[in-house]
């Protein structure tokens, strides 16, 4: 039997799941961390601006997979022997020691930085704005940064799709979509075939919030890749779609000739490319996708 889950909104229109806490908690930190990194001999000279340009700068506002998140701001770098800052140079000026390994043409030493990340995570809370509707997802850019869908039975149950063709979408704005057109990231406005309204009938724009169900990663050269799944149903009712959608694909599984089931796949528009600034299309500007926000 479907309960009609009830969506708790704000003084300021942001739709949230009801079981949100009064302060949710977004997933970035801030902590310092040390890595062993080559420290090449053209850098030498100034050993810590080096060791930043070599390691660090390239991969601000990229995914870091030995960081675990997206690098979005670091500082306080230092370059020492052992991990820490005890000993370590802070400065240029500073004297500092590196190791020499065998034969290589490099000292290795370790960096060390003050840094601030995006860690993505499951149940992790999220906010952003609605910048796509579907019949079948939503899409929303978190943070001004990171994209993210919905699927539509994750929505809120009294949520309902108006198709553009219907007599309620008299006298309605109309929605402006965006799709994802290659694989560098830029993004088309497309008319759409309609729009999500609420429980009280009005037409659904603006900020959300909600938990992160499923997340990727991924790296491909210089370029790095985060998807974003996400849900605004309770954790009770997650869990019973969770186990309803194992017992569907269990049966399916189980039913002869039945075709091999695949890993439902997390639309384009929830994907985030992290690329370097040489290799973004001058055209693909941010704001092309908060202008297709209703």
């Amino acid at each position: 039997m479907d309960v009609e889950q009830p969506t708790q909104q704000t003084s300021s229109e942001i739709y949230q799941p009801p079981d949100i806490p009064a302060n949710p908690q977004y997933p970035f930190y801030s902590q310092t961390v040390s890595l062993y990194e080559p420290i090449y001999p053209i850098g030498w000279s100034q050993p810590v601006t080096n060791s930043e340009y070599q390691h660090l700068q390239h991969l601000k506002n990229k995914y870091v997979p030995s960081l675990r998140g997206v690098l979005m701001n670091y500082k306080n770098v230092a370059l020492g022997e052992n991990p820490g800052r005890k000993g370590a140079a802070a400065s240029d000026d500073d004297p500092t020691t590196l190791k020499s390994v065998n034969e290589f043409a490099v000292g290795f030493g370790w960096i060390t930085a003050e840094v601030d990340l995006f860690v993505p995570s499951r149940g992790a809370w999220m906010e952003g704005s609605i910048n796509l509707q579907t019949e079948g997802h939503i899409g929303v850019v978190c943070f001004g940064q990171f994209n993210a869908s919905i699927e539509a039975r994750r929505l809120p149950s009294a949520w309902k799709w108006v198709s553009n063709e219907d007599p309620e979408a008299y006298g309605m704005e109309e929605t402006a979509s965006v799709i994802t057109a290659d694989d560098h990231g830029v993004v088309r406005q497309i008319h759409s075939t309609g729009f999500w309204v609420d429980g009280d009938g009005k037409k659904v724009k603006g900020k959300i919030r909600f938990r992160i169900r499923n997340f990727d990663v991924g790296v491909s050269g210089e370029t790095s890749y985060l998807s974003l799944e996400g849900t605004m149903l309770d954790r009770e009712a997650e869990k019973a779609l969770v186990k309803e959608e194992a017992a569907t694909a269990a049966l399916r599984k189980g039913t002869k000739g039945a075709r091999k089931i695949q890993r439902r796949r997390a639309p384009e528009f929830a994907m985030t490319r992290f690329m370097d600034e040489a290799e973004q299309p001058a055209e693909a500007q941010p704001a092309e996708a908060e202008a297709a926000t209703a």
